[in-house]
């Protein structure tokens, strides 16, 4: 689909009354919204291969998820790999049960699949157990989703949660924080300070990139960052377009900001974007100017952090 037709559709979509069931709809019939957990059950495993290289162990922690979406793929990945809870909260109810059991049905019948992702990363006997619950339980996901203690909250505002403080392990998020306005993500970190424990960290994957080109191949990973804030806002200020085109250096200045270090970083640079702009084939908008082409082009940020009070 042409990215402006599906702008278009969003925006009247955030515009209408129950405009969220009719672009719910709309996505599981031409979009990306069905049951795949193969999307993200290697990010979970990708998570914990990092704890792990940090020290970290996965068996026991408490985890907080910014942003828990439709499915909560990456918290019941945590489940397998034994983690003890796992609390994801989102601004928005959209948790469906239909695509949670769909999402567990396939992971139960796909055994050889999955495992091969945890191997070497999971001891065998935490996941076997673990899986065996998954499957014993793979059309009841409220009766899963208790018994694993993957516990969801929404609406909840991740900048507000009301836990305990130093209550929580490992602070994450997967491809959530870029749809957040900056001055709520210093909210967000904030209140990450707060619940962490004195050894919790924090561990988000996000998205850098334009996410209409996704589905439109024939734009730039970019292209976003050739409209002023201004014409962006009216093309995609709303609750599904919506991202806030932070580079990778904003994010860090707002993590050494809140006090964190960088323990493990993976940064993604499209190559083809900075050919692009080294030969002026493509040019942005003067507000990303002054950022080193490098930071413009990149598309992706991982990141593990450990908050370090002064």
């Amino acid at each position: 689909m042409n990215w402006k037709t599906k702008a278009c559709i969003m925006k009247l979509c955030a515009a209408l009354p129950h405009g969220n069931k009719l672009y719910r709809l709309g996505q599981k019939k031409y979009g990306r919204l069905d049951a795949k957990p193969m999307t993200r059950l290697p990010q979970s495993v990708e998570m914990v291969r990092w704890l792990r290289e940090a020290g970290i162990s996965i068996d026991g922690l408490r985890l907080f998820e910014v942003g828990t979406g439709h499915i909560p793929i990456v918290p019941i990945g945590f489940f397998l790999c034994g983690a003890k809870e796992i609390l994801t909260v989102d601004l928005n109810r959209r948790m469906e049960l239909n695509l949670i059991k769909a999402s567990m049905r396939w992971i139960a019948d796909n055994p050889d699949e999955v495992k091969s992702i945890y191997h070497g990363v999971v001891p065998e006997n935490i996941f076997n157990e673990r899986f065996k619950m998954l499957t014993m339980m793979k059309n009841d996901p409220v009766r899963f989703l208790k018994e694993a203690n993957i516990v969801y909250q929404a609406p909840m505002n991740a900048a507000c949660t009301g836990l305990q403080s130093q209550s929580v392990d490992c602070h994450f998020s997967v491809t959530t924080l870029e749809h957040i306005p900056p001055k709520d993500l210093l909210d967000i970190f904030t209140e990450a300070k707060r619940i962490l424990t004195k050894d919790g960290v924090a561990l988000h994957f996000v998205d850098l990139s334009d996410h209409f080109q996704h589905q439109d191949r024939k734009i730039m990973r970019i292209n976003f960052l050739k409209y002023k804030e201004t014409w962006w806002q009216f093309i995609a200020g709303n609750e599904f377009a919506y991202c806030n085109r932070l580079r990778d250096s904003d994010y860090k200045k707002l993590f050494r900001k809140h006090g964190f270090h960088i323990l493990h970083e993976e940064v993604l640079m499209d190559e083809e974007a900075l050919t692009c702009l080294q030969k002026k084939h493509f040019f942005i908008d003067q507000a990303y100017t002054s950022y080193e082409l490098e930071d413009i082009c990149s598309v992706s940020l991982r990141v593990l952090l450990r908050y370090c009070a002064e």
